[in-house]
């Protein structure tokens, strides 16, 4: 079978991909232009479209993998949430917290330290104000960029020990180059402001953000979904020929294409073009990324908390974060009942050695340990997900390593889009927004 674009994956960059390339197709037709340049397959390797934006329903509960909420910074995004998805959708102003020194301050934690012990305020802000920030850490590293910004004082008690839980890594070895988009930068006046009283003022790309008003946030993969025509589901390509422009899937069908856009993890490439040189191979080899345990909680007691979510610095806590899916939408969950979702990183480097009982019970004591569930609240559902490729982490290697094999594919008409495909973090509407990029770029020439 021929086709001119072959998408690779149906979750929200292959969606939107094939949806824009849907949109210039008719544009195309309008004029009475030849729109061959538009037409696209997309082949999926399992039965349910959505990568990891998919929801499932467990014994009345709603269930994300992992959290998964709409945010909107462009003007494009928002309109074509208001538009295809209008009353469905929710807009909630961010309730999101840190719990750390046995207290529990307002995300973001440079910018919110009331509430904090004395001691630790008083470090944080002696740190921040110091003029003379520490020089002696390594060049572009995240470590030196937080004693730069921030000072010793936040540094410590919030920024390196929470990224180092995270990234399962030293902050000395993660570059700087992810920062701005994602870390929020408060000026000292800020800082000030949220040390004597809770702070008022929002700071982030998420303090605003949407969400279903029921059925969980595939809601939005569907509706996306529904614009696209042509999908192969259970098609799962084991072999890609760069030379020849075929891939091939499990089942032994072979699809010749002009173009072909990835989503897949870009670090499975390796192994499914059959013919790419040893050079490129090896840059593979550098990538890394960090994987997450996914838990999900369904609690016999309703509100068990009024916040979204909350940030863990400290390692005496198994999570990093957790948070409330009946806060995002009280339709996910049974009257009379709470639901949870708790998250662990861990990677190559850092294992988790617990079978699922013996995770289940840490993840309990420490819930009952801050306060969250009581010793006595029954929990009926309980879920766990393992999400290999979770976040790329952002090292010394990624910049220039992902930049060779991303140039070599594109020389090949090889696309790699998406969070994984492309192998840079992006949001849902991050997402989005790649599709139609790559879309436009298809019909470009």
């Amino acid at each position: 079978m021929r086709v001119e674009n072959l998408i690779i994956g149906a979750g929200i960059t292959g969606l939107s991909c094939a949806y824009h390339l849907e949109k210039l197709s008719k544009k195309y037709e309008k004029r009475n232009k030849h729109s061959s340049r538009c037409n696209y397959l997309i082949l999926n390797n399992g039965r349910e479209i959505g990568g990891l934006a998919r929801s499932k329903e467990i014994g009345g509960f709603i269930f994300d993998y992992s959290a998964h909420l709409l945010h909107c910074k462009s003007s494009y995004f928002y309109n074509w949430l208001k538009e295809n998805l209008g009353s469905e959708i929710v807009l909630h102003k961010r309730n999101a917290w840190i719990y750390s020194h046995g207290v529990f301050t307002k995300y973001p934690f440079q910018a919110n330290l009331y509430g904090l012990p004395k001691n630790v305020v008083k470090e944080c802000l002696e740190g921040l104000l110091n003029p003379d920030r520490l020089k002696k850490y390594e060049k572009n590293s995240f470590e030196r960029w937080c004693y730069e910004k921030f000072g010793s004082g936040i540094s410590k008690h919030f920024m390196l020990p929470y990224n180092r839980k995270f990234w399962t890594l030293d902050t000395k070895k993660l570059s700087d180059e992810w920062i701005d988009e994602f870390i929020p930068q408060p000026a000292i006046r800020d800082v000030l402001d949220g040390t004597f009283e809770y702070g008022h003022k929002e700071f982030g790309y998420h303090s605003k953000f949407f969400y279903p008003r029921k059925g969980g946030v595939e809601v939005f993969v569907k509706k996306l979904a529904s614009f696209c025509r042509n999908i192969m589901l259970d098609e799962d390509v084991v072999a890609i020929n760069i030379e020849e422009k075929w891939a091939e899937t499990k089942k032994g069908k072979k699809f010749y294409y002009k173009n072909l856009i990835s989503t897949v993890p870009l670090v499975q490439l390796k192994d499914l073009i059959v013919d790419m040189s040893r050079q490129i191979k090896g840059e593979f080899l550098k990538l890394r990324h960090i994987s997450v345990i996914n838990v999900n909680l369904g609690v016999k007691r309703k509100s068990i908390s009024n916040k979204d979510w909350i940030y863990f610095p400290e390692d005496n806590y198994i999570f990093y974060r957790i948070g409330f899916p009946m806060n995002f939408a009280p339709t996910s969950t049974p009257r009379e009942f709470s639901s949870i979702y708790i998250d662990i990183s861990y990677s190559d480097w850092k294992f988790l050695e617990y079978n699922k009982e013996d995770l289940i019970e840490i993840v309990r004591a420490d819930l009952i340990k801050i306060g969250i569930i009581d010793d006595v609240d029954e929990i009926p559902i309980v879920d766990i997900n393992d999400i290999k490729y979770a976040y790329i982490v952002y090292d010394k290697k990624w910049a220039q390593s992902r930049g060779d094999i991303v140039g070599y594919l594109n020389k090949k008409s090889i696309y790699p889009a998406g969070r994984f495909g492309a192998w840079k973090y992006l949001s849902m509407e991050g997402c989005f927004l790649e599709g139609k990029r790559v879309a436009e770029h298809l019909i470009s020439g």
